[in-house]
This record gives structure tokens, sequence and C-alpha cells, in this order.
């Protein structure tokens, strides 16, 4: 059956739209048969995935970065039709958990092969996400990524907002519900919800997620100092952060989060909404396709289980 190809061409700052031709030829020579759909607006990969799926495609591979793939994995939940991912993107957070090569070359001859798993997705006010969603810190981060301009790309791009961000650090009083507990109160710098180990092009923010557990991994960055928060957050990328006092972790089927004033959410690399956060996990809601055993590189503690 021919595979559905949805390519976002401003993802990686433009670079899909570079490699097009190049991008064309690879899946030619990969894959056969195969329809290209570009991208025009936010909100369009989700309707062309929708259509996809409708349409009966079993497979639907999307050539952009998380926010391309957070839309994508929002429409093809619950309907049978997998995701490819070829990533281009700022942070790749999805592709990085799922063991998918980053290089453009391996991750289109890769499909050619790949095998499906099914993983958990989160669910925030009807809204799903296969990373993250986030308030504080990872929010803010996000918008200065977004607004950001000049040669940094990628990671780099990111690290560069985090830098930017820490500047304007202030902790906030917080209320949290986990699944049936007792609600706490916190000072939050940050809140990760998390359904996989790495966020922000490759930080480690929850060393010990998996995709495919039933559960959300939480971590809870207190009223760390500026300063402190600068000399931790390069351990953050080996997930050496997790012996900080002013870090928790918490595992839960749904979490609740109670704001004072309202806080911007970010899904997946892109904004939406404000808090409060009321999250849950969806069990096994999507087919991924991924590298079969034996081909491309192999998984890290914390990826897909077998």
């Amino acid at each position: 059956m021919t595979l559905r190809v949805i390519a976002n061409p401003i993802a990686g700052r433009g670079r899909v739209k570079q490699v097009l031709p190049h991008l064309r030829r690879l899946f030619e020579a990969c894959v056969g048969e195969y329809d290209l759909q570009l991208t025009e607006a936010p909100g369009h990969a989700e309707a062309l995935a929708r259509e996809a799926a409708a349409a009966g495609c079993d497979r639907v591979a999307v050539v952009g970065g998380d926010g391309t793939v957070g839309e994508t994995l929002n429409a093809l939940a619950g309907t049978g039709t997998a995701l490819g991912i070829v990533p281009i993107g700022t942070g790749n957070d999805l592709a990085r958990n799922l063991g998918i090569p980053r290089s453009l070359e391996e991750a289109v001859a890769g499909l050619a092969t790949a095998v499906r798993r099914r993983i958990d997705l989160g669910e925030e006010s009807e809204r799903l996400f296969g990373v993250i969603v986030g308030v504080g810190f990872a929010a803010d981060v996000m918008r200065q990524a977004n607004l950001r301009r000049g040669p940094a790309k990628g990671s780099a791009a990111i690290f560069l907002s985090i830098l930017q961000t820490v500047a304007q650090l202030k902790p906030l009083p917080v209320r949290l519900i986990l699944d049936d507990r007792e609600p706490f109160e916190a000072l939050m710098t940050a809140l990760f919800v998390m359904n996989t180990r790495t966020t922000g092009g490759g930080l480690m923010i929850c060393p010990e997620a998996v995709p495919d557990d039933g559960l959300l991994d939480l971590c809870l960055m207190r009223d760390i100092g500026r300063l402190d928060f600068l000399a931790t957050l390069p351990k953050a990328y080996s997930g050496r952060h997790a012996s900080h006092p002013k870090v928790s972790f918490f595992r839960a089927r749904s979490v609740r989060l109670e704001a004072e004033r309202p806080l911007v959410k970010m899904f997946d690399g892109d904004l939406f909404g404000d808090a409060p956060l009321d999250a849950r996990v969806r069990r096994a809601a999507l087919d991924v396709l991924v590298p079969a055993p034996g081909t491309g590189r192999p998984g890290r503690k914390g990826g897909l289980r077998p």
C-alpha cells in the first residue's frame, strides 16, 4: 500500500524545504510508492493525518520535528494507522526515544523494514502528547526557542533558550494531586509530565521513563536558585540531576496541577492553553514504526520494552 508522507517545510528552521528534492529521491529509492503532502499552516499536519487514516492508509510518515509529530499522533491515536518519523526538527525527542536514527538517509531507509510497536500517550485537555506536557520552565524555554533567530539550530537553539529563561527564573506556589493520593503543595520552578526519558533535544529529565508502561513520569523542580539551576542543568543531559535535593520524581496514571495564576502549557514543542494542568495516560494508544531488531541503532535504557 502507498505510504502517505506528511512533511512540514518549515521544520528544522526551514531545513525540510531545503532537502525536499533529496527527500523525494530517498523515498523513491527506499520505499517505492509514496504520496507526499506538505503542510501549509499550524494544524494542517493533523488534518492531513486524519484524512489519511479515514482513507484507510495503514502507515503515515512524518517529516518534521516534535511539534509536527505531535499534531499527527493526535489524528492517528486509536485508528490502527501506524506513525513513522523522519526527524528533522529542533528536539526530535520522540524519535530519539524510539531508537529512530537522526540521519535523514537512515531514517527513510528504515521505514522499508520498520516494525510496529504500540506505545502509550499522555492526554491533557483532550489533547494528546507523545513526549511531554510541561508548565513553568519547560514552556518558557519553548517560547524562547520559537522566537529565536540566528544560526543556532536543534539542541543548540534549545540550550541558548534555556540560558535566557534561567535569567528570569521565579518559583511559583502550586498544588499537585497524583491519582487518588493526598494533594500536596510545593514551590515550583517547573513540572515535566513525561511519556519518554528526554525532552528539549536530549535532556534526560526522567531517566527511568518508558513509553509503554501505563504510567506518566513526573519531574518536579522546586525552588532552585538561578546559579544552582545553571550548575545543575548540564547534569540533566545524563540524568545526574536526579540526585539534587530540590528535584523530585513521581509516577502516576493522572496528575492535576493548580496554580495561583495562569501558566502556559507546552505540548511536544508547541504551546497550548493555560494551567490548571490535568493530565492522564492513555494506555497503548498509538502504533509507531521503529527499526526492526538488528537494524538501525541499538536502543538505550528507557526505550521501548521488547
